[in-house]
C-alpha cells in the first residue's frame, strides 16, 4: 500500500484553531497544500500584498499560454480583447438559437417539406447541444457530431442546414467566431441502393391486395413507375400529389405535374411523363378512379399502415427501396442504353442514374420484377 504524505497545517489555517497533520495521497497534493499554506502565511504577514499560489496544473497552463502567445506581456491586451468580445455577444442557448433560426427560415421558405427537413436536422443537433451556449460550441465538437452521422447524404444534409444556423448566430452577435470555419462540406458519397427482390415485392403487393387495399396504388406507382413518396403522399393539407386524372391510360403515360414533382433548378422544368408498364395497368385495374388523389390518406397514417404491411408480408422494410428497385430493375432490363430514359422517368439527372443504379443487377433480372401480375379470382 502506498504511504500517505504528511503535511503540518498551522493553527488558524482553513478554519482550524489548532495545528494538525494533513495526509495527502500524492506528492502533487502535498505540494499544492504547502503552496497554499505558504501563501496564507505571507498574506497574514503583509495583509495588503496580493498573494497567490500556483498549483501544478496552473503552472502547466502558464506553460501552454507562453507557448501560444510567446511574450506574456501581451496578456493585458489579449484579456481586454476577450472582455470586449464577451460583453458584446448575446449569450444564447443552442435550443433558443434553433427556435429563432427556424422562425427566420419560415419567413424565407414556402415549401413545408423543406422546412420540415430543416426542423428535423436542427432538432437532432439541439438534442445534443441544446442546453449549452451557442458561443461555447467548438469545431472539434461539430466535427465529431458530423462523423457520428452516416457517411453520405445524411451527413451532407446535416452540414447543409446546421452551418447556416451558425452564420445566422454570428450576424446577430450570438457568437464571435464561426466554429464551422475549419470544417469542409462532407462528400455526398454514393452507396449501392437498397432494393427488394422480385419475390419480396410480389409478397408486398399480394398482401396489400388482400389486407391493405389502400396501399396497392402507392406500391404500384412507386415500384412500377418510380414515383417519389412525396409525389404520392401528402405531408400537409393542400399539398399537391398525383391525381387519378394525371394517369393517362389511353396514352399509357403518367403526367407528373410541376406542382407535384420535386422542385429542381432544371431549365426544362420539373414536370415529366412516365410510361405505364403492363404490370402497372393490371395492378391498377381494380383500384382506378375517375378523379381524386391516387393516395388519399395522410403521411402519418400511411407510415403506420406501411409498417403493418411489412409485418404481415414478412418482408423487412428498406428505406426508399421501391423507387430504387424500379430504377435498378429497369436498367437490368434495358441495359446502359436505358439510362437516359430512366433519368427522365424518375426526374433525375443522367449522372445520378448512372452513379446510383447502373450495373447493380444482372441483365435479365428486370423481367422478373416487371413480370409480376395481379391474381384474378
Amino acid at each position: 500500500m502506498k504511504p500517505y504524505i504528511r503535511v503540518e497545517s498551522p493553527a488558524g489555517f482553513d478554519g482550524h484553531d489548532k495545528r494538525r497533520p494533513v495526509y495527502c495521497k500524492t506528492r502533487n497534493q502535498a505540494n499544492e497544500l504547502k503552496a497554499r499554506i505558504k501563501a496564507w502565511k505571507s498574506e497574514r504577514q503583509s495583509p495588503n500584498a496580493q498573494v497567490i499560489f500556483l498549483t501544478e496544473a496552473d503552472k502547466n497552463w502558464l506553460g501552454y499560454l507562453k507557448n501560444q502567445v510567446g511574450d506574456l506581456s501581451k496578456l493585458p491586451e489579449i484579456i481586454e480583447a476577450w472582455r470586449r468580445t464577451e460583453t458584446t455577444i448575446s449569450k444564447t442557448l443552442v435550443r433558443d438559437l434553433r427556435d429563432q433560426y427556424l422562425a427566420f427560415k419560415a419567413g424565407e421558405i414556402s415549401n413545408p417539406r423543406t422546412l420540415s427537413d430543416i426542423r428535423y436536422r436542427l432538432t437532432q443537433f439541439s438534442d445534443k447541444f441544446g442546453l449549452g451556449f451557442a458561443h461555447e460550441v467548438t469545431t472539434p465538437q461539430l466535427r465529431e457530431y458530423l462523423q457520428d452521422i452516416a457517411k453520405g447524404y445524411s451527413r451532407r444534409n446535416a452540414y447543409k442546414w446546421i452551418r447556416p444556423m451558425f452564420d445566422f448566430a454570428k450576424e446577430r452577435r450570438m457568437i464571435s467566431a464561426d466554429p464551422f470555419s475549419g470544417i469542409d462540406r462532407p462528400e455526398a458519397g454514393r452507396n449501392e441502393p437498397g432494393i427488394y427482390k422480385p419475390e419480396e415485392f410480389e409478397k408486398l403487393l399480394t398482401t396489400a391486395d388482400a389486407k391493405f387495399p389502400a396501399l396497392v396504388p402507392f406500391l404500384a406507382f412507386s415500384g412500377l413507375a418510380g414515383l417519389r413518396t412525396s409525389e404520392l403522399v401528402s405531408m400537409y393539407a393542400g399539398e399537391q400529389t398525383l391525381q387519378w386524372s394525371d394517369v393517362l391510360l389511353d396514352k399509357r403515360l403518367i403526367h407528373v405535374r410541376a406542382e407535384v414533382a420535386k422542385q429542381t433548378s432544371r431549365e426544362t422544368g420539373n414536370k415529366r411523363y412516365v410510361p405505364i408498364e403492363d404490370a402497372l395497368i393490371e395492378w391498377l385495374s381494380a383500384y382506378r378512379k375517375a378523379d381524386g388523389p391516387v393516395v388519399s390518406f395522410t403521411e402519418s397514417w400511411f407510415r403506420k399502415q406501411l409498417r403493418r404491411l411489412h409485418i404481415a408480408a414478412e418482408v423487412a422494410p428498406v428505406n426508399n427501396a421501391l423507387r430504387h428497385s424500379y430504377a435498378s430493375y429497369y436498367l437490368a432490363r434495358t441495359g446502359a442504353e436505358g439510362v437516359g430514359r430512366l433519368a427522365i422517368n424518375m426526374g433525375n439527372s443522367e449522372s445520378v442514374a448512372k452513379a446510383a443504379y447502373i450495373e447493380t443487377l444482372e441483365p435479365g433480372e428486370g423481367n422478373a420484377w416487371f413480370g409480376i401480375r395481379r391474381a384474378t379470382a
